[in-house]
């Protein structure tokens, strides 16, 4: 038996004991060091693998409740500028087929000007206009009735659509609610230009005709200018501004959960040294543990 034996078998037995204790007290000390150096190994290593530095309730709970309500901003930022896009949509339909519907009545105006004219035309062709003029009104109709969106008629009059507090409402498009105007102190619409009608043009009404007509184009330009002033101000100016708010609440939230890659890089590198030395002196404790047995033994 070498000098160290003889030292530890000359101890009282409660100093062998301590001296025993302290080298299993240095080894659970490490084993303790060891398994924290590797969960935090492990933590890091799963930030930078899924981008997220909050994976887990434990890992920020403050900061998750924080993201939660963020993201619920943020869902309902996405859903607002769906609805928006949408209704856009609704009103770029409706202002096609009431530019469609523009352009036949600016035909029609033509043709009440050209009945108007006494010396022009003959009853013949004024009745040709006519039946021209009605399947013009017609026409105008048949859109008023048919122009739809999602199975929902537009020009109908019913038509009323609201997206993040903008509101467009779109008016009725038919020969029965256009035009009205004051005719020899009568109050007509674009119905009474048709054949049989207080203003058809096969008569002496080419002037009332004309009058009522430019009434309808009145009318579904101010319609459109109803529909363009939604698209400036649900397209453009509440857009952009829910635009800007997305940016910044997803710079907040990503602030919040995203790995910060520089520093969890660096964080990484330390935490695998600290990982080897926690096992190196491990391993030297349970080393100078079994030498001490084989000595008492």
């Amino acid at each position: 038996m070498d000098d160290l034996g003889v030292m530890v078998c000359d101890l009282k037995p409660m100093d062998r004991v301590m001296s025993l204790g302290f080298s299993g007290i240095s080894s659970l000390v490490a084993q303790r060091s060891f398994s924290q150096n590797s969960a935090n190994l492990f933590a890091s290593l799963k930030q930078l693998s899924t981008g997220k530095r909050i994976n887990r309730g434990k890992d920020d709970p403050a900061g998750l409740i924080t993201s939660s309500n963020l993201q619920m901003v943020l869902a309902q930022l996405d859903a607002e500028t769906r609805a928006i896009h949408r209704v856009e949509s609704i009103g770029r339909t409706a202002d096609g087929a009431l530019s469609e519907v523009r352009d036949l009545l600016v035909e029609a105006k033509g043709l009440a000007v050209a009945s108007a004219n006494e010396g022009g035309l003959s009853e013949g062709e004024r009745a040709a206009n006519q039946l021209q003029m009605d399947s013009i009104l017609s026409s105008v109709d048949r859109i008023g009735r048919t122009t739809t969106f999602g199975g929902r008629s537009l020009l109908d009059g019913t038509a009323e659509f609201s997206a993040a507090g903008a509101e467009l409402s779109i008016g009725a498009v038919n020969t029965g609610s256009l035009g009205e105007a004051m005719v020899d102190g009568e109050l007509r619409r674009l119905s009474d230009v048709k054949s049989g009608g207080a203003l058809s043009t096969v008569g002496e009404n080419g002037a009332g005709a004309v009058e009522v007509i430019d009434a309808a184009i009145g009318d579904i330009a101010e319609q459109r200018a109803v529909i363009g002033s939604f698209e400036k101000q649900a397209g453009e100016s509440l857009m952009n501004r829910i635009a800007v708010t997305i940016e910044n609440v997803s710079a907040a939230n990503s602030s919040l959960v995203d790995t910060d890659f520089a520093q969890s890089t660096s964080g990484l590198i330390r935490l695998q040294l600290l990982e080897l030395a926690s096992l190196k002196l491990m391993l030297k404790a349970d080393e100078g543990a079994g030498r001490i047995l084989d000595l008492l033994g």
